[in-house]
């Protein structure tokens, strides 16, 4: 096995990006930082410019992909795709599922409905019906009643 040391001594470069324990610069540092390039002010100039083209390219991009007549584009190929196969036919076993899967959600809704509708009913044949003079009864009222001719 090679000799590693766990952790670098003093004026020895860090592993890993690790930092130096002693929390001093060391020697390699200072020559990496010494040898990188200096760029002039145009060529950082240059740099910027170029990078601002790409992201106005990429907003562009992203606009056009995010534009309403491009979704709402991608979504319907997306559903005929699911619904024809690859020569333009139509599947008849998913249309036949989607229509079940419809059928069944309009009947558990009507039968959802049929069964508030029977509480309420069973609500109201608890409550005391006190006949009442036609005077005093509210117009918006009046549609509630159970027997308007008794109002």
């Amino acid at each position: 096995m090679a000799d590693v040391p766990a952790t670098p001594t003093p004026g020895q470069a860090p592993e890993s990006g690790k930092a130096n324990p002693s929390g001093k610069a060391d020697a390699s540092g200072k020559a990496a930082a010494a040898a990188k390039p200096q760029r002039s002010a145009a060529e950082i100039q240059a740099d910027i410019e170029a990078t601002r083209a790409r992201l106005v390219a990429t907003l562009d991009e992203l606009k056009v992909q995010t534009a309403p007549p491009t979704l709402a584009a991608r979504a319907k190929a997306k559903v005929t795709g699911f619904f024809t196969d690859e020569y333009g036919g139509i599947r008849p076993d998913r249309v036949a599922m989607v229509a079940g899967v419809v059928v069944g959600v309009l009947v558990l809704r009507k039968a959802r409905v049929a069964a508030i509708h029977r509480r309420q009913r069973r609500q109201l044949a608890e409550v005391q019906w006190i006949p009442v003079p036609r005077g005093l009864v509210p117009p918006e009222m009046a549609g509630l009643a159970r027997d308007t001719d008794r109002l």
